[in-house]
């Protein structure tokens, strides 16, 4: 016999009740139980035999046959989340303030970069932050390919006047013209050196229009007369406008 069948003969012994009148007493044929315990004729209680035969003998409908109830899964809380450290981003906003553009280039093709600067304001655009409120602040276009990869013909460059140069720093050169009243000219190049008879800036690409001696990492150095230097600026931001 199988567990359930021998179970519920020992229950219904114990209980001093017959397999024929537990038949009889859950509405089935007198030979039903008999038939499930000795022959497994059904091979399986139906559930409501079961559950009468349960609880007439005192014992568990599992023992009977039945598969146990399947937990349900308890619904896990959620974890906690950890507890803010910050506020939210602010929104930052920028004062709606402006700086002048500079530095037209001659007619034809640019000359190592070469542009224009004879005090026209060509534009205004929004002033990077570390320069508002700089007193003479100003900002030139690239012309020409000299400066590449660094600087790109077009884009937007913006000097501290007040700021002393370094050596690798790329500055905006002021140059005066070659008679008295001519107008001044700008490059945008790499500080190299300055003594008492010239100044030293260096580009990255090769001169168009004149010789000049080789420099370390690919750079090309052009020297202007000390003379005729009216103001070396260094460059503190670039990019489009």
């Amino acid at each position: 016999m199988t567990d359930a069948r021998s179970i519920l003969a020992e229950a219904a012994d114990r209980a001093g009740v017959s397999l024929k009148g537990l038949s009889e007493e859950a509405g089935l044929n007198h030979a039903y139980l008999q038939q499930f315990v000795k022959r497994g004729v059904p091979r399986k209680l139906p559930e409501d035999v079961r559950r009468f035969v349960a609880q007439r003998l005192g014992i568990s409908e599992i023992d009977l046959g039945a598969l146990p109830a399947v937990a349900t899964k308890t619904e896990r809380a959620p974890a906690s989340l950890p507890s803010p450290n910050a506020s939210p981003p602010i929104p930052v906003t920028f004062p709606n303030v402006t700086i002048g553009m500079y530095g037209a280039v001659a007619g034809g093709a640019p000359d190592n970069g070469k542009f224009i600067l004879n005090g026209n304001r060509l534009m205004d655009v929004l002033c990077p932050p570390m320069l508002i409120g700089v007193q003479g602040a100003y900002g030139v276009f690239i012309h020409g390919n000299s400066m590449k990869p660094r600087y790109r013909e077009g884009e937007a460059v913006f000097v501290n006047p007040h700021l002393p140069i370094r050596q690798e720093d790329y500055a905006v050169v002021q140059i005066a013209g070659e008679f008295e009243g001519d107008t001044s000219s700008g490059f945008v190049k790499q500080f190299i050196s300055r003594n008492a008879n010239e100044l030293v800036m260096a580009q990255h690409q090769p001169p168009e229009t004149e010789e000049a001696e080789s420099y370390s990492e690919g750079r090309f150095l052009l020297r202007f007369p000390r003379s005729k230097v009216i103001a070396v600026h260094r460059i503190v931001w670039a990019g489009e406008v």
